[in-house]
């Protein structure tokens, strides 16, 4: 192979990469021999009808190269798009398949006489007309596939574009289909109740392709409209004693009991901020905080010790209790705040809605003459209002066996009345020793409040 690229030259070398793109051999072999100048005209191929001087004036104008360029990948695609469709015999990349050609190939018509071969213009143009039509009827039933599924999920979302879409395919009007499946919905409500069962709200949604947020948002709308009409038909008083004032409403407010300095001092540059309490905030109850001691407060928090709260609007002080829970749920009294974490505080006053943030300040700080120095003594957040809480609490009590028997015993001195030793039926008592038991309950009253577990 190399010998024979020496003796044919350097134009058969580009010859052979010209080969693979076009069956035009001898003008390029012909082009390449101008172009590089080489003397190795004699080795060219001449086709039939063509001699090495018309070839010579042909490829020596100025747009030679340009033409030559075209034929390889690094030209210009377009022109070759359409050089290849004026060629005959050959298809372009967007026509149908070469098997097709069998189809509409020679035919002889017997009863005629006549011989109608594939090069024939009738049979092109009928050919070229059958194209035409199959390639328009593909146009117009994507332009109604994309209309219907424009249509369907502008009404009910990605569903009922995708139904219309296949409406289409099968041939079949979305809106038709539509409508049977709304008849088909009426029936089986029908049947529904007529047969006593309850009908699900969200059928007609799902038929309909709607999800089922935009369901509840249509609901949502639909009461709020009723809502906003049935109220447009009532006098100002009634309206204004059922919905109350309104977002923008301008209105008049009276207030009492303010020093006097605000009316003397009074700038209206400076605007004055009001609060009120919602329904739910004017409530007392006993409330859950996850309460943890302020990391720079120099003093460990005590039970019992009145602390002055800040929750929202209001500022109260109260006396909490400090609890940590177990893994049994368990809450169990604490005398004292942890050191760096959280624990739960119950506290009793002015209810606040749950995570709303609460700053605890000591009683002294807050008091009519605060130190020269104090800090923030602790943060919290409610976590349940109106809670029902049980706070156990471990004691060390010391009594005296005063009758022991196989699983039971009378204790003596645990308690000071029978009262308080009902209060602890049911508790677990545990000796230095080890033993376990239960508190069952008070013998006798008026006696020592003895104590019996078993």
């Amino acid at each position: 192979q190399q010998q024979q690229q020496q003796q044919e030259g350097p134009a058969a070398v580009l010859l052979q990469s010209v080969d693979a793109f076009d069956s035009s051999r001898p003008f390029a072999a012909a082009a390449a021999a101008s172009i590089l100048g080489s003397n190795s005209s004699s080795s060219v191929p001449q086709g039939p009808g063509f001699s090495l001087l018309d070839l010579d004036a042909r490829w020596s104008g100025p747009d030679a190269v340009q033409g030559l360029r075209n034929r390889f990948v690094t030209g210009d695609w377009d022109a070759a798009a359409a050089r290849a469709k004026a060629l005959p015999g050959e298809d372009s990349e967007d026509d149908e398949p070469a098997e097709e050609g069998d189809v509409f190939g020679d035919f002889e018509d017997v009863e005629a006489g006549l011989t109608f071969t594939a090069d024939d213009a009738i049979t092109a143009a009928a050919q070229k007309a059958i194209k035409d039509a199959t390639a328009e009827e593909l146009r117009a039933k994507k332009l109604a596939k994309r209309a219907a599924w424009d249509a369907g999920y502008a009404h009910g979302g990605g569903a009922a574009a995708a139904a219309a879409a296949a409406a289409v395919d099968r041939g079949v009007d979305p809106a038709a289909a539509a409508g049977g499946s709304d008849d088909e919905d009426g029936e089986d409500a029908a049947e529904a109740a007529a047969a006593g069962r309850p009908q699900n709200p969200n059928r007609r949604a799902e038929a309909e392709g709607e999800s089922f947020y935009d369901a509840q948002k249509r609901e949502m709308a639909a009461r709020a409209a009723a809502t906003a009409a049935a109220l447009s038909q009532l006098d100002p008083e009634t309206r204004l004693a059922l919905a109350g004032l309104g977002v923008g409403t301008y209105v008049r407010i009276r207030l009492t009991g303010v020093p006097c300095e605000l009316v003397t001092h009074w700038d209206p540059h400076r605007p004055l901020l009001v609060g009120g309490l919602g329904q739910g905030e004017q409530r007392m109850g006993v409330m859950r905080l996850r309460f943890k001691r302020h990391r720079w407060y120099p003093k460990t928090l005590k039970a019992r010790d009145p602390l002055v709260l800040s929750v929202g609007w209001r500022r109260f002080q109260t006396i909490p209790v400090y609890a940590l829970e177990d893994h049994n749920r368990r809450l169990r009294a604490l005398k004292y705040t942890p050191q760096h974490c959280h624990c739960l505080a119950a506290v009793y006053g002015p209810l606040a809605p749950p995570n709303t943030g609460v700053v605890a300040i000591q009683a002294s700080a807050a008091g009519p003459t605060p130190p020269a120095s104090w800090r923030i003594a602790a943060t919290a957040v409610v976590l349940e209002q109106e809670a029902e809480l049980r706070i156990v609490k471990k004691l060390k009590l010391v009594g005296t066996p005063l009758k022991v028997a196989k699983h039971s015993a009378f204790v003596g001195g645990l308690f000071t009345s029978q009262l308080e030793a009902s209060r602890f039926e049911g508790a677990a008592v545990q000796t230095v020793s080890g033993i376990r038991g239960t508190v069952k309950k008070a013998l006798r009253a008026g006696g020592r409040g003895l104590g019996f577990w078993g």
